[in-house]
C-alpha cells in the first residue's frame, strides 16, 4: 500500500495585534490632520464671511441714515436693533424669516448675536451722535484675530473709530497688530465695534 504525500497547508497569516496597532495609530494621525486642515479652513471663511457681513451692515445703517437726521440721544441695544431688523439692514444670513418676525434675535456666522447701538458718545444734550455701535458675540479666537486684523487695516476708509474685544482693552490705533490681537482675543469672544454714520 503507497502512502500519499502529505499536503501542505498554506495558513494565510493576518495582523498581529502590534501591527494592527501601528496601522491604527498612522490613521488617526492621518485623519486628524485632515480635520486640523478642514477645521481651519472653515473657520477663515467664517471669519471672512463676518468681515463681509459687517461691511454690508455699516453700508446698510449708513443708507438708512442718509435720508434721515442722525439721532441725537442714546439708543439703547434692544431698541436700535428692532429699528434696524424692521428697516431691514441685517443681510439675509444675520436675519432669517422667523428673526424678521421677531422670534430670534440677529446672528452672526459664529452662532452668536449681533447687536446694534447708538452709544450716546457726545455728552452734549441734543448733539447728533455720529457713531454706532456694533457687537458681535461668540466669535472664537482664531477668526476674532482674522477679523480684528482685517477690520483694522481698512479701520480708515470704512469709518471704523473703536475697537474693543472682551476683556481687552480700548483700541483707537489701527491697523492692530497680529500680537495685540493675539493677547486680547480669547477662546470665545464679544467684539464691539464703533463706526461712523457717515463717512
Amino acid at each position: 500500500m503507497t502512502r500519499l504525500p502529505k499536503t501542505i497547508v498554506n495558513r494565510t497569516r493576518g495582523f498581529s495585534l502590534l501591527e494592527l496597532t501601528v496601522v491604527l495609530g498612522i490613521v488617526g494621525t492621518v485623519l486628524s490632520g485632515i480635520w486640523a486642515v478642514v477645521g481651519s479652513s472653515r473657520s477663515d471663511m467664517m471669519a471672512m464671511q463676518l468681515s463681509d457681513q459687517t461691511a454690508l451692515l455699516v453700508n446698510n445703517v449708513r443708507a438708512y441714515y442718509a435720508g434721515r437726521s442722525l439721532p441725537t440721544a442714546a439708543i439703547n441695544a434692544t431698541t436700535f436693533t428692532t429699528t434696524m431688523r424692521d428697516a431691514g439692514v441685517f443681510p439675509g444670513d444675520m436675519c432669517n424669516s422667523q428673526c424678521m418676525a421677531g422670534t430670534y434675535n440677529p446672528g452672526n456666522a459664529f452662532g452668536g448675536t449681533t447687536v446694534l447701538s447708538v452709544p450716546g458718545i457726545v455728552v452734549t444734550p441734543g448733539a447728533p451722535q455720529t457713531e454706532f455701535q456694533l457687537t458681535y458675540s461668540n466669535v472664537p479666537k482664531k477668526a476674532c484675530v482674522s477679523l480684528g486684523m482685517a477690520l483694522s487695516q481698512n479701520a480708515s476708509t470704512t469709518g471704523l473709530t473703536w475697537m474693543k474685544i472682551t476683556g481687552g482693552s480700548d483700541t483707537y490705533n489701527f491697523p492692530l497688530t497680529l500680537s495685540q490681537l493675539n493677547s486680547n482675543c480669547a477662546s470665545s469672544n464679544s467684539v464691539r465695534l464703533r463706526y461712523r454714520i457717515r463717512l
